[in-house]
């Protein structure tokens, strides 16, 4: 039995809602610097200029490491092409975990598009020139997957959504190549499938081998095969182009040499949805401070958003691109006295893969001594933008979300599991900084609940132990780990499943069999998926 001292956890002290400062970044942070989240982690791009070319890192941060070894600065190597301006980062979660990254390279006046795939032997960077349109100051991505996503049928995992910045009001979407995992999935023998939709420009024909030693491969845009883009003959059932294929309908079919003599294949059909995309043009300028982020059921069930801010002299302005609609929707502006300068974020919770939607916002132009803002979509107008206090009623909790630095230009936060990530300073104060977000995130909700997939999560932390309640709106299987500063798994709980209702969860000893010591950890809890992070204290 647990010696509870019956608190919420974030209630003991005032100080434990404050911003906490963490690892400190091993690299210089300069202009350009972005956050995303993905795969539990904190990835940054921090282009460092360091004389000559300069170099552009890209390093994860496993926030639930120990605070002198969250950053990595070995697994991934720097982006091509030395210190790029006007980046941005964003990451893929449909079918694989992709990086996906902008540039704009000075040697050579490019402007380039980086992916890199953490589930492949690429182990490096691959990179292809933006001949559409040129990156400006203001450039942002945004991934958007695509729900109706089918490794066969529908193979285009999403889409990378791009305001190129530079006082332009263009608009694009970069259709993302799918089947990477086209040798698991092809029951037919071969690829593209029957009428698929995909969006690689180069695709890897694959159709069935048989004991001859040549083949013939046919791609056309009518289907008479009078108007022929590939004809290839090739010695193993498989080619890929060389040159990318335009957009549109194809007809395909193969051949074996037989008896002196082709032998032909039926004809298949393709749709190739693929590269980039000119969009509904932003309706002002965006330039230095733009920013943009990806949204999906804050503005109704099934929304699915493109969220700008347009930065520059205009800097409240605030829009919502429809994605459904190929619509801009301007939004209230930012604070009065808030402008969206250099070092703005705009960050939602859906990259996170939470139930409950929500958006977030710093402004730049060296802002101090201010908080986080959120926008709530149902407010009545004017009264959407609204402080991050964590309680309304309490002047003092207001001022423990102060921002922990001024905000300068190359600031950046992101939101991660029921916690907001901050760079907020230059080189000397290079570190990451966490708030934990509680329940009502600027709705006076009260501190130490974390939202669980729609659900609430509490923490008691007690003289001996640890104990969890949490509520399940619907039937679900439950896992929780247990984790000490350093990172460490210390407690692993495997509940099963549960039925709806209020349940507990406790530890008084770790997996070795020890009692608990007094310190600091972190709840993971995991609900099918949704998944809630809390600390808690033991005394």
């Amino acid at each position: 039995m647990l010696k509870k001292a019956v608190v919420c956890i974030l209630l003991a002290a005032a100080a434990a809602v404050a911003w906490h400062q963490l690892d400190d970044v091993p690299v210089p942070v300069e202009n350009g610097t972005r956050l995303t989240w993905g795969n539990d982690l904190i990835w940054g791009v921090f282009p460092v200029y360091a004389g000559g070319n300069g170099t552009t890192y890209v390093l994860p941060c496993n926030p639930f490491a120990g605070e002198d070894s969250m950053w990595d600065d070995s697994t991934i190597a720097p982006m091509s092409g030395g210190r790029l301006l006007y980046t941005g980062l964003t990451f893929q979660w449909k079918e694989q975990p992709v990086l996906w990254g902008i540039g704009f390279h000075e040697g050579d006046d490019t402007s380039r598009l980086y992916r890199y795939c953490l589930d492949s032997a690429w182990n490096q960077w691959r990179q292809d020139t933006i001949g559409a349109f040129a990156l400006g100051e203001g450039a942002s991505i945004a991934y958007d997957p695509n729900r109706a996503y089918h490794a066969m049928n529908y193979v285009v995992p999403g889409w990378v959504y791009c305001l190129p910045g530079g006082n332009s009001t263009a608009f694009w979407r970069y259709a993302v190549p799918g089947g990477t995992y086209v040798e698991d999935l092809d029951p037919y023998g071969y690829y593209p499938f029957p009428g698929a939709i995909i969006a690689d420009q180069t695709p890897l024909f694959k159709w069935g081998s048989t004991a001859t030693p040549t083949y013939r491969l046919l791609v056309s845009s009518r289907s008479d095969f009078s108007d022929t883009v590939i004809d290839e003959q090739c010695s193993n059932p498989e080619h890929e182009p060389t040159s990318e294929l335009s957009n549109g309908t194809y007809y395909w079919r193969t051949a074996a040499w037989v008896s002196s003599a082709w032998s032909w294949s039926d004809t298949r059909t393709f749709d190739l949805q693929g590269g980039w995309q000119s969009l509904a043009a932003i309706p002002h300028e965006a330039e230095y401070g733009a920013i943009i982020a990806y949204d999906s059921g804050s503005f109704s069930q099934y929304s699915r958003s493109i969220l700008a801010f347009v930065g520059g002299s205009s800097g409240r302005l605030f829009y919502r691109y429809d994605i459904s609609q190929n619509t801009w929707i301007q939004l209230d502006s930012s604070p009065d006295g808030f402008h969206t300068g250099r070092g703005t974020s705009l960050t939602t919770r859906t990259p996170v893969g939470d139930t409950s939607p929500c958006i977030y916002a710093i402004f730049g132009d060296e802002a101090a001594n201010d908080n986080p803002w959120r926008y709530l979509p149902d407010n009545n107008q004017n009264e959407r933008w609204q402080v991050y206090d964590n309680d309304d009623t309490s002047d003092s909790l207001r001022y423990y979300s102060h921002l922990p630095r001024t905000i300068w230009d190359h600031s950046s936060m992101v939101l991660g599991w029921n916690t907001m990530y901050l760079i907020p300073a230059k080189d000397d104060d290079p570190y990451l900084y966490e708030l934990i977000i509680t329940g009502g995130g600027g709705e006076g909700g009260e501190a130490g609940v974390s939202q669980f997939g729609g659900a609430n999560a509490y923490v008691i932390a007690g003289y001996d132990g640890i104990e969890v309640e949490y509520q399940l709106p619907v039937s679900a299987n439950v896992r929780a780990t247990l984790h000490d500063t350093v990172g460490r798994q210390v407690g692993f709980l495997d509940v099963g499943k549960q039925q709806p209702g209020t349940h507990r969860l406790s530890w008084d000893r770790d997996n070795e069999g020890r009692r608990l010591s007094a310190g600091t950890y972190f709840v993971l809890l995991d609900r099918s998926g949704a998944k809630a992070r809390l600390k808690a204290v033991v005394r």
